[in-house]
């Protein structure tokens, strides 16, 4: 198994922007590029009521969990890629409007996953068990 990535981009937008980013902004967990004992690169920036943030993690997305804490989960965007050896697998996004972010094309190994886990529903009889 090879090594694994995972690069979010957020935006929280409107009233909760400015409050967000200032908590950001003196938190020990962007100062300190090691949250929880992950490697983890923080990059954001507020300009003009828009909060933008970018987070690069070996591990799941610790901004998501704060973002959900601080705004609720219904109340920002974003974008996440996973990566692993270098190359896309797949692509997740909450803005299905398309306000900040609009998703890529499914990827190879994406289309691949679709077609695997439609040959197994037809294999026993349209249900997949978990």
């Amino acid at each position: 198994m090879g090594k694994g990535l995972i690069i979010s981009h957020f935006v929280v937008d409107g009233d909760n922007a400015e409050r967000v980013y200032n908590i950001f902004a003196e938190s020990h967990f962007v100062k300190s590029h090691n949250a929880l004992g992950f490697n983890t690169q923080i990059e954001f920036n507020y300009t003009d009521g828009i909060l933008r943030i970018e987070e690069c993690t070996e591990a799941n997305s610790l901004v998501e969990e704060l973002l959900t804490f601080f705004v609720g989960c219904d109340n920002f965007y974003f974008l996440t890629e996973y990566i692993e050896d270098g190359v896309v697998q797949g692509y997740d996004t909450n803005d299905g409007e398309g306000r900040y972010f609009i998703r890529p094309p499914k990827t190879e190994y994406e289309l691949k996953q679709g077609e695997r886990l439609t040959k197994r529903a037809d294999e026993v009889g349209g249900d997949i068990p978990f």
